[in-house]
């Protein structure tokens, strides 16, 4: 037999449908719920549910539902009169029963307001009955702010200076309902490859900054005002063109820090997988580029993801030989779930089988600053004439 808690579950789990039909203005009511369930065995709990079912109908409450019976003969409790329907005849006893009255009334003010503002969301509305409810309150400031965008679906703005009544921080607190209500009214105008909330609606947004270090004092000088360690917006980043001939792209921040002065040369921090900013920066297509990450699988995998930006990337200190020369440096390493890196040369690819199937993981600073000056001699990144490697002229 259904019971009283199944009942205002069943009840709640309508009310989607019910608000959906204030919307459309078809029929709801009459709503029946089956009670036609079976029996407890035990003829104490059995009549406990009842009687609890009884006392929440509207023969006792006044409202809320009427009980539909039938005397049914049981195998254990003999003749019974047992609830086979539960009806809901009017909205008001059904409202009145999950005690919603005012919930609903300010539903339906709500909806007036938004249709008489923007008609076109009468869709959306059909399809978000309960965000009307969760947003109640607010829909003053959420139209204003759909009626900006409609009129202007590219601000070029940021948030807090779009020209809307509305304080500062309200459609930054706001972004969840903005972000459905934006991408169903101006669908052409979103950048829908974009996750981020400003990307996606064409405005300005606090970005990521590209650290850079000029490696060559005269370059600094020529093109910085001296100034040698910058910290770039990422849109100035890819827009700008640094007259040099060489790019090193370090990983770690403390070997970033660390790199000697190299002629005609700039170093960008990597800083793991956000080398993904640099897939537009186009200017880079005409360096050349020098790539040194961890010897281990994330570390390879940074390597290949930039090779397919730019094919032409060289990896420095990524091979057996570093690897052989540092193994008293080798700690434990993690696995990558990447299972087809198309970027890295056989010798590289055997590598990555190698520390991967080992969990194996050399990281960039276990390395002696010595080896790294050889190294980078070694591929004429500099000239080692200039720098000795305890620091002095040689």
């Amino acid at each position: 037999m259904i019971t009283a808690v199944e009942i205002r579950r069943k009840g709640e789990s309508l009310y989607p449908a019910f608000l959906r039909t204030l919307l459309s203005g078809a029929s709801f009511f009459p709503k029946v719920i089956r009670a036609d369930k079976s029996l407890s065995d035990d003829f104490t709990t059995m009549r406990r549910e009842l009687s609890e079912v009884i006392g929440l109908s509207k023969e006792r409450t006044g409202y809320g539902y009427t009980i539909h019976y039938q005397r049914v003969k049981t195998r254990k409790h003999t003749e019974q009169d047992l609830p086979t329907a539960i009806c809901f005849e009017t909205e008001s006893d059904y409202v009145r029963f999950l005690r919603k009255e005012i919930e609903v009334e300010r539903f339906k003010e709500d909806v007036a307001y938004i249709l008489a503002e923007l008609p076109s969301l009468d869709e959306w509305l059909m399809q978000n009955p309960l965000k009307v409810i969760e947003y109640n309150g607010k829909w003053l400031g959420l139209m204003a702010v759909c009626t900006y965008f409609i009129r202007n679906p590219k601000p070029g703005l940021y948030l807090r200076e779009l020209p809307i009544p509305v304080h500062t921080k309200f459609i930054e607190q706001q972004k969840g309902i903005v972000r459905s209500l934006l991408e169903f009214l101006i669908s052409d105008a979103v950048n829908t490859e974009e996750t981020l909330f400003e990307k996606r609606f064409n405005l300005k947004f606090s970005e990521q900054l590209v650290r850079i270090r000029i490696l060559d004092d005269s370059l600094a000088t020529r093109m910085f005002s001296g100034l040698s360690d910058l910290s770039i917006p990422e849109t100035q980043f890819r827009g700008m063109t640094i007259a040099c001939g060489r790019v090193l792209i370090v990983e770690n921040l403390m070997n970033f820090l660390a790199m000697p002065n190299l002629p005609d040369a700039v170093c960008i921090w990597g800083g793991g997988f956000k080398v993904n900013f640099l897939r537009n920066c186009h200017w880079l297509k005409e360096k050349r580029i020098g790539y040194w990450g961890d010897i281990d699988p994330h570390g390879l995998q940074i390597l290949s993801q930039l090779r397919g930006f730019f094919p032409h990337s060289e990896a420095i200190m990524m091979d057996f030989a570093t690897l052989r020369h540092f193994e008293k440096e080798v700690g434990p390493g993690e696995r990558t779930n990447a299972s087809t890196l198309v970027h890295l040369t056989e010798e590289e690819l055997e590598l990555f089988e190698y520390v991967q199937s080992n969990k194996l993981r050399l990281e960039q600073e276990k390395i002696f600053h010595q080896y790294v000056l050889e190294k980078l001699a070694a591929v004429c990144l500099f000239n080692i004439q200039q720098q000795s490697f305890n620091g002095r002229k040689s």
